[in-house]
């Protein structure tokens, strides 16, 4: 009777999850992004909050806080770079309007952390800028 070793057992299902894994895209896949911080860089305070940031393939951009209250609001935004799998280092900007003023949202991976920085000017001559840090995603 030939015994099947649980080694080669383990590594069957290694593979089998690896492969079975998807590659998420931002220009693909519609993403909510869950944020863990809020730095007001202007004001310099931080608002440990869990804010969700969702990001369409469309353009549209939504930032609620915790309390599900409207931070931003944005259609149409328009997609500068190409990150083609978010599970690697990478990063986009998205720009638009908001108020009648150039704004950005800048969404990135480096050495494995996510981070999103909003920019927006504000009828003043400096931008407003929030940086986020983001703890996980989650494909919508």
């Amino acid at each position: 009777m030939k015994y099947f070793k649980p080694t080669f057992a383990f590594m069957l299902c290694a593979l089998a999850i690896t492969a079975s894994a998807q590659t998420v895209s931002v220009t693909t896949t519609n993403l909510a992004w869950t944020v863990t911080d809020v730095y007001n860089v202007n004001a310099q305070l931080h608002e440990f909050d869990s804010d969700i940031v969702t990001i369409h393939t469309d353009g549209t951009l939504l930032w609620n806080d915790a309390a599900g209250s409207t931070k931003l609001q944005v259609s149409g935004a328009t997609l500068a770079g190409t990150w083609l799998n978010v599970a690697t280092d990478g990063e986009v900007v998205y720009h638009f309007t908001a108020d009648s003023q150039p704004a950005t949202l800048t969404l990135q991976r480096a050495q494995g952390v996510y981070t999103m920085e909003v920019s927006m000017y504000q009828n003043e001559s400096t931008p407003q800028v929030y940086q986020l840090s983001i703890s996980s995603y989650t494909v919508l």
